[in-house]
Parts: structure tokens; sequence; C-alpha cells
């Protein structure tokens, strides 16, 4: 459980967006253990107390921060399924490309996110958060695969997850910039990889 109670005024809205920033921008610098509620409410520029009008204490900021990014990677997923393919590109590899690019522009965007993909093979709050995030990404990915059996699109919507947690960090650059090269070569090698066991099946 995240929020202890919804902000139903444009000022608590207000607050509680400050605070959601702030606790991204901590916990992306400084990780999620060095940082503290009191530095995030410093950050927002509002009282200790008003953290805990709203979150019961970090770890429920945390997961208010990773509600929006799961619910950023189910966007993604949407907006895969109602757009339009290049017609010389195989729809799948195409829309799985669009999905992991979709979550780049998010880590672009969030450095908290970035971290989070980073920390999810270890462990503690944090991870758990990053987990959450791939094992989301995961399930998308195996969504678009209509065309391959259930078992086998689990395991082939979690591989490209591994793969995509893998080389964000590195796509997208301390600075937040993006290394455009990377990334093409990440989108080529999850598209070729659909291709292969659409193909040819999975390996036994």
């Amino acid at each position: 459980m995240g929020l202890i109670r919804e902000p139903l005024q444009s000022r608590s809205r207000q607050v509680v967006e400050k605070l959601l920033e702030a606790a991204a921008h901590r916990f992306g610098q400084d990780g999620f253990e060095r940082t503290s509620v009191r530095s995030i409410a410093a950050d927002a520029g509002v009282p200790v107390g008003s953290v805990y009008q709203f979150f019961r204490d970090k770890e429920a900021v945390l997961e208010t921060l990773t509600d929006r990014y799961v619910a950023s990677v189910r966007g993604a997923f949407q907006a895969a399924k109602e757009r339009s393919p290049d017609d010389n590109v195989d729809p799948i590899a195409d829309g799985v490309g669009f999905i992991v690019d979709s979550l780049i522009v998010e880590a672009v965007k969030h450095p908290a996110l970035r971290a989070l993909l980073a920390s999810a093979d270890s462990s503690g709050p944090f991870a758990l958060a990053g987990l959450r995030v791939r094992r989301q990404l995961a399930e998308e990915i195996a969504a678009k695969l209509t065309e391959t059996e259930d078992e086998q699109r689990i395991v082939v919507g979690e591989v490209c997850a591994h793969i995509a947690q893998g080389l964000i960090a590195r796509v997208v650059r301390s600075d937040g910039s993006l290394d455009v090269q990377l990334q093409a070569h990440m989108r080529r090698l999850i598209a070729v990889y659909i291709l292969d066991i659409k193909a040819n099946g999975i390996p036994r």
C-alpha cells in the first residue's frame, strides 16, 4: 500500500507530486538506503509532517513511484497495440522494440527508474521494486507474442526483459543522455531473438 490517503485538493496533490519528484531524484542519486524521509521533505520544500500525511514511510513513497513506472510500461504496451508498424518490419519484433524504447524514454526522465532496473537482481525494497518493473515488462512483451505457445511466451518475455534491464543502465548514461548506437544494438538483438524463436521455437 503506497498512499495512506488520496490527495483530494489541488494543494495536496501538488505536495504529493513534489514529494514523489524529490524522492525519485534522491533514490536515483543517493540510493534507497541512504535516502531519509527528512531529506525527501527538505528537497520537496515541505515539512516532514507533510510526508506522513500521505505516506507511512519511505518504502510507501517507493511503492507509489513503482506503481507509476509499472503503469508507464502498461501504457507503452497499449500504445504499441494501437500504432501501425513499418511494412518492412516484423510487427511483433517492432512492437516489442517500441515497448523497450518507451521504457528507455521513461528511464531518461526518471533516474530512480534507472536505479531500480539496475538493482533488480540484488536484495531489499529497492530491488523488489525493480523486479516489479521488470516482471511487468516481461508480461507485456509476452502478451505481444500472440503466435507463440503460452509457456514459450513467458520464457521469451523474461529473456527480453532481462536483456532490456541489463542494457538500459548503459544505454541511458548517468547524465541522462542516450547511447543511441547501443540502443539500436539492443533493439536489434531483441528483434533477432524474437524472429529466431518464431522460426525455430525455444531451444530444448
